[in-house]
């Protein structure tokens, strides 16, 4: 359970996050919009694509995940045992 918190030695700078949302994590600090978009699915882990845009350009990336979800349709489900 220490592992998880601030006072771990793994996380010296006081947050787990950079660890654990290190594709995402500088888009938050710069304050850049950014979108997932399901693409499917590897040996049953779950791939995404990252839309990043500008700031204010929320509209503009929004568009960009609704035409690559047009073109490219994802609705599978992972394997539940």
């Amino acid at each position: 359970m220490a592992a998880w918190t601030s006072n771990s030695k793994n996380y010296p700078r006081g947050t787990f996050a950079p660890t654990y949302t290190v594709y995402t994590h500088m888009f938050n600090w710069l304050g850049f919009p950014a979108v997932s978009v399901p693409c499917g699915f590897i040996d049953g882990l779950p791939v995404g694509l990252q839309i990043v845009g500008l700031p204010d350009r929320e509209p503009k990336i929004l568009q960009a995940a609704a035409a690559f979800l047009k073109a490219y349709p994802r609705n599978e489900r992972p394997k539940v045992s």
